[in-house]
């Protein structure tokens, strides 16, 4: 099978932006909840499914820290031994994520946390949403590669397919939804915190993208692992988009 051909890391990193942050448009799911248009049971499928990525946030960021330190003979690794760059945003994401219950100086509270409370004011309790049987099959496989991803890939693939691709969208949808939901919905600042911090959070998470391409996708075979697991990442985000439309805005599905 031919290799995919790249002219240069930087030409990688124009191709990516192009393709997966440059193009990117608003799914139907998020303009019918940004324009009000979803009904409650459309935004408590929304809630159910979408939990599928910040549920498993320790899993997710503690994967990518471990890769921060490949063993000598991985020949997909960062490439070199120690980059304080990268060491700090990716412990500044576990922050973020842990919140002000783990770490004081936190931004925000947890964002498990933080989401569970978004569910509890659209109607989900919270011992439904630790059920393991809340997420439908689709959304099963893609939640399951998303913490794969994170596990198992070198860090200069997971977190272009993770960070850059899924967080950037995670940042756009995230302040559009939070204006939607006390807009259209009444909820509460308390409530919405969670779309909120994603919408500034998230926008830090994924600056790192770029430089990752740059630095250390600059041999054919990791750039074009680089490009299939930014391919991945945005599947993976479609999966749970597609699947919450499928079922919950054309089956009329109430749970």
């Amino acid at each position: 099978m031919e290799r995919l051909k790249f002219a240069s890391a930087q030409d990688l990193r124009k191709r990516i932006q192009d393709e997966f942050i440059a193009s990117q448009t608003v799914h139907p799911v998020v303009g019918s909840i940004i324009e009000g248009k979803a009904t409650q049971d459309q935004l408590r499928g929304f809630g159910r499914q979408m939990w599928a990525i910040p549920k498993y946030n320790y899993a997710v960021a503690g994967g990518k820290v471990s890769q921060l330190q490949p063993l000598p003979d991985d020949p997909y690794g960062m490439g070199v031994p120690y980059d304080l760059k990268v060491q700090k945003h990716f412990l500044n994401i576990i922050i973020d994520e842990a919140g002000t219950e783990v770490f004081p100086n936190a931004p925000t509270h947890g964002h498990y946390e933080l989401y569970l409370r978004f569910a509890e004011e659209i109607g989900i309790p919270r011992e439904e949403m630790e059920r393991v049987d809340i997420f439908l099959p689709q959304v099963v496989v893609a939640m399951e590669s998303w913490v794969r991803m994170a596990r198992d890939l070198p860090l200069v693939e997971s977190a272009i397919g993770m960070n850059w691709i899924n967080e950037i969208r995670f940042s756009k949808m995230g302040s559009l939804i939070e204006t939607a939901l006390k807009k259209h919905y009444g909820l509460s600042e308390r409530a919405t915190e969670f779309w909120s911090a994603h919408g500034e959070q998230d926008k830090q998470h994924s600056s790192i993208g770029p430089y990752l391409v740059e630095q250390y996708a600059t041999t054919p075979d990791i750039q074009e692992r680089v490009w299939i697991a930014a391919k991945r990442g945005a599947g993976i985000w479609m999966i749970i988009l597609d699947t919450i439309w499928m079922e919950y805005f054309e089956k009329g599905r109430a749970r």
